[in-house]
């Protein structure tokens, strides 16, 4: 669901007009930054699955305007 996420917000962000993503905001803000933690503790220990669900959810942090750390 992230990776669906994460692909339809880079959709909307090469549309020829702004998406308002507030909604969005509220609606991830709490779960991003709960998984983040927990696969970052993994990550660091060198986990290779880990390290790429940082990239997605870093990757949906920065489309929809949220800061993880």
């Amino acid at each position: 669901m992230l990776e669906r996420l994460n692909f339809l917000l880079e959709l909307a962000g090469s549309l020829p007009f702004p998406v308002v993503l507030w909604e969005t905001q509220n609606t991830v803000y709490t779960p991003l930054i709960q998984s983040y933690r927990e696969w970052r503790l993994e990550a660091e220990k060198g986990n290779p699955v880990a390290q790429g669900w940082l990239r997605v959810l870093t990757g949906v942090s920065e489309k929809v305007g949220t800061k993880l750390a």
